[in-house]
């Protein structure tokens, strides 16, 4: 008796599961698909119950078929066109001429794209090299679907404005630096409006900073040649 009534338990739960891996979906002969689960299944009429709880009562002669088939669920895709903004926290790995091994770097681009593929736009950020810096400049960028993902790739230039005095005293001026980005990462969509990004590229910053009056006048460089790592989110 014990074992039947385990028996009885498994197939009511294999069913179960069986009945939540599918959905009934009716085609109609006017090319219409009604998805949900039938009520009534008989010699002239078929009802079927969607998913928003409205009941439809159909004809057996203006129906082609009636199926099991696994939910639908609709692929979240991102647009094609329109405005996108990248929102990114990084670090910039390697060796350079500071004494960070790997600064902060918080960007937020504003970007249109056009054409399918094609985008461009401007960024702005905050980071930490030597010392503090605005980034600002404008980016280029290729996005390519690959299934429900995207491929993105591009680059950016701009110029790094200090947003401090110069770190050692003997200097009397910082005036930032050219920045330039070239980078590959993939776009994974999780709402139909947003995705999360990530993207590893070749990053070169400089720093220039003049001395004067002692006892000449001196002027030095910082570059920096590093790997960039970034995280963020997108939203359009």
């Amino acid at each position: 008796m014990i074992r039947l009534l385990i028996l009885a338990l498994a197939v009511a739960f294999s069913s179960c599961l069986q009945a939540q891996r599918t959905e009934d979906v009716v085609y109609l002969l006017d090319g219409s698909i009604i998805r949900g689960q039938l009520v009534e299944s008989g010699d002239s009429t078929l009802r079927i119950m969607t998913y928003g709880g409205n009941v439809f009562a159909l004809d057996r002669k203006l129906v082609q078929a009636v199926t099991k088939e696994k939910p639908y669920k609709n692929k979240l895709e991102i647009k094609d066109k329109g405005y996108f903004n990248f929102t990114s926290a990084g670090i910039l790995l390697g060796s350079s001429g500071d004494e960070k091994p790997a600064p902060l770097s918080l960007i937020m681009e504003h970007t249109f794209r056009y054409r399918n593929y094609f985008a461009g736009g401007v960024f702005m950020g905050f980071e930490q090299l030597k010392e503090n810096t605005l980034p600002v400049g404008l980016n280029y960028k290729l996005m390519l679907p690959a299934g429900t993902v995207e491929i993105i790739t591009g680059f950016s230039v701009g110029y790094g404005f200090p947003l401090n005095d110069p770190p050692d005293e003997a200097w009397n001026d910082n005036s930032g630096g050219i920045i330039f980005l070239s980078e590959l990462g993939l776009a994974i969509p999780f709402t139909e409006t947003a995705a999360f990004f990530v993207a590893l590229g070749y990053r070169y910053n400089e720093l220039n900073y003049d001395m004067k009056g002692w006892p000449v006048d001196y002027s030095r460089k910082i570059k920096f040649n590093r790997l960039s790592l970034r995280l963020g989110l997108s939203l359009y």
